[in-house]
């Protein structure tokens, strides 16, 4: 492999893992979404979640 080949495989391959290991740590570091609770109206109600039988 000649010498600007290697350079660009290895700037290429460098550019890729430091794009991944950055989403990763963002991800690692967002806190997690608040799940609401229960209100008056709203979904998971007493009797389930709402489902569409057709028999």
């Amino acid at each position: 492999m000649n010498t600007p080949a290697l350079i660009m495989y290895l700037v290429t391959n460098l550019i890729v893992i430091g794009v991944t290991v950055y989403f990763f740590i963002k991800v690692l570091r967002t806190p997690p979404s608040e799940i609401p609770d229960v209100d008056e109206e709203g979904y998971p109600d007493a009797h389930g979640p709402k489902t569409f039988d057709a028999t």
